[in-house]
C-alpha cells in the first residue's frame, strides 16, 4: 500500500479472504437455493452439490476461466432483467405516482424518527453495501487486472458501475415490488429474495418466478466466481503460495459453497454484515489517508 501501512493491509486481506469466501459466497448460494426451491421440489443439499460442482469446474480452471465466464454471464443477465422489469413497469405505469408519494410520505413520517430512523439507515447501508460493494475497496482487486493502467480511469468506471446498479437496477426492482401485493407476504427465515420472487409471481405468474430463479442463479454463479477471485488474490498477498496452497483453498471454497445452500439465512447475514462493516471501516481510513494522492491522480487524468 502506498500509505505504507503493511499491518493494516494484512488485516484487510485476511478479512477479505474470510468475508468473501465465507460470507458473500454463502449468501449468494443460499439465495440461489431459495430461488430454485421456490419453483421445484428439490432438496437444498442437492442444489448445493450441483452448484458446487459447476462452480468448482470454473474455479479450478483459474483466473482466465473465471473472467471469461463472468464476462458472458453478467451482461446477459442485466439485459434480460432490465427488459422484463421495463415491461412490468410500463404495464403498471399508472401506479408510479402513488408509489413515489408513499415512499416520500413514509420517509418523512415523524413517527419513524429516532430509533426507527437509525435502524432503517443501518439496514439500508448494510444491504446497499452488500449489493454494490460500495465503500469496501474490493473493486480495486478487479480493476487491478483491467486493460487500462490508468487508476483514475478505472475509478471512474467503478463509480459508473455503482451508480448504474443502485440507481437503475435497484430502482426498477423497487418499482416492480411496490407494484405487487408485497405487504401480504409472511416469511420465516427470510433471505431477501422471497419478496422479489413473490412480486414477479404476482405480475407474470409461474414464468416470473422461473425467470427470477434463472437470473438469480446466473448472478449468484458470477458473484461466487468473483468472490473466489477476491479471496485467492488476498490469500496470495498474505502468503507466498504454491500450487498445493491454491488447491486447498479451492477445495475449501467448494465445501463452503455446499454449506451455504443448507445454512440458516439469518446466520449467514449476521456473519457477513459484521465482516463487511470491518472492511468498510478499514477502507474509509485508507481513503482518508490517501486522499491527497487520489486528488492528484484525478487532476492529472483530467489534463
Amino acid at each position: 500500500m502506498e500509505c505504507g501501512n503493511k499491518k493494516l493491509a494484512i488485516w484487510y486481506a485476511l478479512i477479505v479472504l474470510i468475508s468473501y469466501i465465507g460470507g458473500f459466497m454463502t449468501i449468494q448460494i443460499n439465495t440461489v437455493t431459495k430461488s430454485i426451491t421456490s419453483i421445484a421440489n428439490i432438496e437444498p443439499a442437492t442444489i448445493g452439490l450441483i452448484i458446487a460442482f459447476v462452480s468448482g469446474i470454473t474455479i479450478i480452471g483459474g483466473v482466465k476461466k473465471i473472467a471469461n465466464t463472468t464476462s458472458k454471464l453478467v451482461p446477459t443477465m442485466v439485459i434480460l432483467y432490465f427488459t422484463i422489469c421495463a415491461y412490468i413497469i410500463f404495464k403498471n405505469y399508472t401506479l408510479i405516482p402513488s408509489i413515489l408519494l408513499d415512499i416520500i410520505s413514509s420517509a418523512l413520517n415523524t413517527k419513524s424518527f429516532g430509533i426507527g430512523t437509525l435502524t432503517t439507515l443501518l439496514i439500508g447501508m448494510q444491504k446497499g453495501i452488500f449489493s454494490s460493494e460500495v465503500g469496501l475497496g474490493t473493486g480495486s482487486i478487479a480493476t487491478a487486472v483491467a486493460d487500462s493502467d490508468i487508476p483514475a480511469q478505472n475509478g471512474i468506471a467503478q463509480i459508473f458501475e455503482i451508480h448504474f446498479e443502485n440507481l437503475i437496477i435497484a430502482t426498477i426492482t423497487t418499482l416492480v415490488v411496490c407494484m405487487s401485493n408485497y405487504q401480504n407476504i409472511m416469511l420465516t427465515d427470510p433471505n431477501g429474495i422471497e419478496i422479489t420472487l413473490q412480486a414477479f409471481n404476482y405480475h407474470l405468474g409461474y414464468f416470473g418466478v422461473l425467470f427470477i430463479a434463472i437470473i438469480i442463479s446466473l448472478f449468484g454463479l458470477a458473484t461466487i466466481l468473483t468472490g473466489y477471485y477476491y479471496g485467492e488474490s488476498s490469500f496470495k498477498f498474505l502468503k507466498k503460495t504454491n500450487k498445493f496452497d491454491i488447491f486447498v483453498l479451492k477445495f475449501i471454497t467448494i465445501l463452503i459453497i455446499f454449506w451455504g445452500s443448507i445454512a440458516s439465512s439469518k446466520l449467514l447475514w449476521s456473519i457477513t454484515d459484521i465482516l463487511v462493516g470491518i472492511l468498510a471501516i478499514i477502507n474509509i481510513y485508507a481513503i482518508f489517508s490517501l486522499r491527497k494522492i487520489v486528488i492528484e491522480e484525478y487532476k492529472g487524468w483530467q489534463k
